[in-house]
C-alpha cells in the first residue's frame, strides 16, 4: 500500500516501483549506520595514533556541581552533570581506555 492503505498500485510497474523504493528505503539506512561507525572509529583511531598511546589524561579535579570525578585534562564541562570545569592545578593521572 502506499501511504495510509487507501491508495494501493495496481499495474506491475506501479508494484514494481514501490517494491524497489520499499527496499532501497531499508537498505540505505544500515549503509549510513556503518558509515558513521567507521568514521567514529577512525576518529578513535586517530587520536590514539597522534597520543602516540591508548591512554586518556585524566585530572583528579572534583565537579562542583555534582562532585563526579575524574574528569578528562581536555574537558571545560562536566561528564555527569554539564556544569562548566574550574580550571585547577591538580595532579594528572593516566587512566587506560
Amino acid at each position: 500500500t502506499v501511504g495510509f492503505g487507501d491508495i494501493s498500485p495496481v499495474t506491475p510497474e506501479g508494484r514494481l516501483v514501490v517494491s524497489l523504493s520499499i527496499i532501497l528505503g531499508v537498505t540505505i539506512i544500515p549503509v549510513q549506520l556503518g558509515n558513521l561507525a567507521e568514521a567514529f572509529m577512525l576518529d578513535q583511531r586517530q587520536m590514539k595514533s597522534e597520543s602516540g598511546e591508548s591512554y586518556i589524561m585524566t585530572s583528579s579535579s572534583i565537579c562542583n556541581g555534582c562532585g563526579a570525578e575524574p574528569h578528562r585534562i581536555d574537558a571545560k564541562f562536566c561528564w555527569s552533570c554539564g556544569e562548566p570545569m574550574a580550571k585547577s592545578k591538580s595532579s594528572n593521572r593516566k587512566k587506560k581506555l
